[in-house]
């Protein structure tokens, strides 16, 4: 699954799961001629939030793409999960999508 807002591009490359906790793994392209920051990958599964941890690179330059992963909380069973790239600049760019995996 992908998304697309501006030149920020977000992929959803793969979702591993492990011991309570799902691993979902990333790449965020810039296709833009300026570099940004990603402030923070959030989850949620509704209006509730699930807790996270982002591992990947924060600084995109122009032409790159980064690979990363998102750890998260198990959500429940049958839950709709979104994840959100949120940029850190004045723009402050959110790209979002639907994790395309049964919980």
């Amino acid at each position: 699954a992908n998304a697309a807002r501006d030149s920020i591009v977000l992929r959803l490359r793969g979702l591993s799961r492990t011991d309570g906790r799902c691993i979902l793994k990333v790449s965020v392209t810039n296709r833009g001629g300026d570099d940004f920051f990603v402030r923070e990958f959030a989850l949620r599964d509704g209006k509730e939030v699930i807790g996270s941890k982002s591992l990947v690179r924060l600084f995109i330059e122009p032409g790159r793409t980064r690979d990363g992963f998102v750890v998260f909380e198990k959500p429940r069973t049958g839950a709709a999960v979104h994840v959100a790239l949120k940029e850190d600049r004045e723009k402050g760019r959110v790209v979002e999508l639907l994790v395309p995996y049964p919980f």
